[in-house]
């Protein structure tokens, strides 16, 4: 399984600000040592869905510390492999989300404002 060749994100905080270097982890371990065609780094903006669990990191101000996090200005990876996306940081924004999550296209026009290739 994945989960025992790529890094740590199973949790929340292990997730956190981590989606970049774990697609690209994700995207070089499919492509390099398991041999896959046809495999994408992601890049997401616009995040349309509900950020209620962002407030655990960021608190109710929603800030990081350097800038105010709003819908719009979450920016997310992932590594889509065919029809499916493939998300090793998807516990940064739902706590209970599978280990790793994986979605449909449509999952992913519901969620971000846009998306495409790197």
């Amino acid at each position: 399984m994945l989960q025992n060749i790529i890094g740590d994100y199973s949790t929340p905080d292990k997730a956190l600000n981590k989606c970049w270097g774990a697609s690209k982890e994700l995207r070089k371990i499919l492509v390099e040592e398991m041999g896959m065609d046809g495999v994408v780094l992601i890049r997401c903006d616009g995040w349309e869905g509900d950020i209620c669990g962002m407030h655990e990191w960021y608190g109710n101000n929603l800030t990081d510390g350097n800038h105010s996090i709003h819908r719009g200005s979450i920016g997310h990876y992932m590594v889509r492999v065919g029809e499916i996306f493939i998300d090793f940081t998807s516990k940064q924004f739902f706590r209970d989300a599978p280990y790793p999550t994986v979605y449909t296209r449509d999952d992913m026009d519901g969620m971000w404002e846009q998306w495409g290739e790197e």
